[in-house]
């Protein structure tokens, strides 16, 4: 049975196909910048991402991974001038912290971790090719910048149209940009701040273009996955294919975008609005891990049959994931959805088979559910045989990407 994933660009669900004749899926996600400890909205992310890429792999796919840390950013500037210390020292003191509760939530590590002080010299490389073409400009500040109007596509990824991105965009126009919807490829240096040397002065690049040039140098010009939080859709994503399919001519530059949904709050004053450090409304990773153990060995889960809820019509049965080896060994398939369940919810996941149709057994309270369309995991189900009494032990199971 083909692979099926959700793609923000199309707005469907479409056939998974390697772009490369070697058949390597070459898969990039957007990775924190380590201005801060990671907190419950990075996890949501990154632990996404992997079942994403594990399941890839069971199904036999060969997958090269990458996911780069933006350790140059203002907040980073800021907040080692807070803390007393130098910005490269503030941002690998947390991506230390990174790699220290993913690795304790059993997310696999990248094959590779690009970072912008790694590849400044690509980065600057990338610029001066967009300014050769005409697809950046230089202001007698020293800055750079795209010129959105050179790439008719603009706003395809996002299915924003004119208006929406003039409203999206900066009200005011910085000295020297052409178009509000400009983006600085290249800010010149400011006092203090650390500082680079390329062809229009000392400075640093903007966000948007580190990612285009790590792609290229990590992957090649054209990737089959590009994943990252909804939130980064627009501006950041949408800029990526501009910047990159500008240089390269080469289209698409990601054949399948996926993008995993949002640590949304739901109580307080911060009602409604996603986790995140500028917001100062997160909860460190570290602060939960040090009151609930995750799951270490995911092979550990089993399926063990429980009592039928009073709610529930005695015409179905249930069984409940637990942590004590009881019935059956999971497949890998099973481990894998009860891994992702236990990561998102630290509890239990219940699922039943109805006696209308005992060949499927469907996850009912699976969180997983509710940000399927947003980085292209539908429900899991489990196919079992038609007697309920043994679908337990020979059930195997479908996770429909």
């Amino acid at each position: 049975m083909a692979v099926r994933i959700y793609s923000t660009l199309t707005g469907r669900e479409d056939e998974l196909v390697p772009l490369h004749p070697d058949g390597v899926l070459r898969m990039y996600v957007c990775g924190m910048t380590p201005k801060f400890h990671p907190h419950l909205g990075h996890a949501r992310l990154f632990v996404a991402m992997d079942v994403i890429r594990r399941y890839l792999v069971f199904r036999g796919f060969q997958v090269k991974f990458v996911q780069n840390f933006t350790d140059v950013d203002d907040k980073i500037i800021q907040r080692a001038l807070t803390e007393g210390r130098a910005a490269d020292t503030t941002a690998q003191a947390y991506m230390d912290s990174y790699f220290d509760v993913i690795d304790r939530l059993n997310v696999r590590r990248a094959d590779d971790y690009p970072t912008v002080t790694g590849y400044m010299e690509r980065i600057v490389e990338f610029i001066a090719g967009l300014v050769e073409t005409d697809h950046g400009y230089v202001t007698d500040s020293g800055d750079v910048y795209f010129g959105v109007s050179s790439f008719p596509e603009y706003g395809k990824l996002s299915h924003r149209d004119l208006n929406s991105q003039l409203v999206a965009a900066r009200k005011e126009l910085e000295p020297g940009k052409r178009d509000p919807r400009d983006f600085a490829l290249w800010k010149h240096a400011r006092a203090g701040e650390p500082s680079w040397a390329s062809p229009w002065g000392r400075g640093r690049p903007g966000w948007h273009i580190e990612c285009s040039a790590m792609v290229r140098e990590t992957l090649g010009d054209q990737i089959d996955i590009h994943g990252g939080g909804a939130d980064l859709i627009f501006p950041h994503h949408e800029n990526e294919i501009a910047q990159s399919e500008s240089l390269t001519g080469k289209e698409p530059f990601a054949r399948y975008w996926a993008h995993a949904g949002l640590v949304i709050l739901g109580g307080g004053e911060n009602v409604g609005a996603k986790m995140a450090h500028s917001a100062e409304n997160f909860t460190t990773l570290a602060s939960i891990l040090e009151k609930y153990d995750p799951l270490s060995k995911p092979s550990n889960r089993q399926w063990t049959p429980t009592s039928i809820p009073p709610t529930r019509s005695r015409s179905s049965s249930t069984w409940r994931a637990k942590s004590t080896p009881h019935v059956c060994q999971l497949n890998p398939r099973q481990r894998l959805i009860a891994s992702a369940v236990h990561w998102f919810t630290s509890s239990t996941c219940s699922v039943s088979t109805s006696r209308r149709r005992p060949h499927r057994v469907t996850c009912r309270s699976n969180p997983l559910s509710r940000c399927s369309k947003t980085f292209g995991i539908s429900l899991p189900y489990l196919r079992a045989p038609p007697s309920k009494r043994n679908a337990v032990s020979r059930a195997k199971d479908l996770l429909c990407l």
